[in-house]
């Protein structure tokens, strides 16, 4: 098994800044919606892109099992009522480092 140091410079982040990497998080500004242009981005009030995660990646953060949760994602597309309720956008900071946000559909 690799040491957190080799880890951290396998991937250049370290296991603190990992942990606490959603102390750092920030929110969309007021509401976000889809644009017209690219179904996978939507913007915020102030106008900042989020990017959509692809739903059976969303999959794995589902309040049920991961095996409902798998298949939902995979074919929510095609049934809608069985989209996964909680979507994961994200959306790159000044320093370069992705802030997510997780929201309900």
């Amino acid at each position: 098994m690799a040491t957190d140091k080799e880890i951290e410079n396998k991937v250049g982040l370290s296991r603190k800044d990992h942990e606490d990497r959603n102390l750092f998080n920030e929110l969309p500004s007021g509401t976000i919606k889809s644009s017209k242009e690219d179904p996978t981005i939507w913007k915020d009030d102030a106008g900042r892109p989020w990017k959509l995660n692809a739903e059976p990646n969303a999959a794995y953060h589902q309040p049920m099992p991961l095996a409902v949760a798998f298949i939902r994602g995979h074919i929510g597309g095609i049934i809608p009522c069985l989209r996964v309720p909680n979507l994961k956008f994200i959306s790159p900071n000044a320093d370069g480092r992705l802030k997510i946000f997780r929201g309900l559909c």
